[in-house]
């Protein structure tokens, strides 16, 4: 399945009580993907109520409007799974916006090593897979640390208009 950002919003529209989402964040083939990672704040508007994610996103894209995002409110985990990371500063910048206090950033294998090595094509396939999860890892630090300033951020300025 191969769904436009807009083809996906459409459809979320009619599901603003969904709190679960994984739709193929590990893919068989590792091919491109017309889905980017500019659709979070639409999904985050669409489906206020979700708590975890998991997308196969192309992360190659340009870097949002600040002020065309909306913030997920409940969302506790998400896993872009094999998705290549392109650009680190883009991803990092726009996951410290969508994502709340205390979302955590992961990447979980979705099939046990076994089922993976019957999945994969060979391994180079398997090594492209882990790989691309330890990017996600290691970026997830990153996310963690920027979600903690935020809210820091958001104390100080609070406690200044409290004065």
């Amino acid at each position: 399945v191969s769904l436009t950002n807009a083809e996906l919003c459409s459809l979320l529209t009619r599901c603003p009580s969904m709190k679960i989402l994984r739709l193929n964040h590990e893919p068989m083939d590792l091919g491109e993907t017309v889905l980017t990672i500019n659709v979070l704040p639409m999904i985050a508007q669409n489906c206020p109520q979700l708590e975890v994610l998991a997308l196969y996103v192309s992360t190659d894209v340009d870097p949002l409007e600040t002020s065309l995002l909306f913030t997920f409110k409940n969302l506790k985990t998400i896993d872009l799974g094999l998705s290549v990371l392109e650009n680190n500063a883009v991803v990092s910048r726009l996951l410290a916006q969508v994502l709340p206090d205390g979302c955590k950033l992961v990447s979980e294998q979705a099939f046990n090593l076994d089922a993976e090595e019957f999945f994969a094509y060979g391994e180079e396939d398997s090594d492209v897979r882990e790989e691309r999860r330890n990017k996600w890892v290691e970026l997830s630090q990153w996310i963690s640390i920027m979600l903690d300033v935020r809210r820091e951020t958001c104390k100080r300025m609070s406690a200044k208009l409290g004065d």
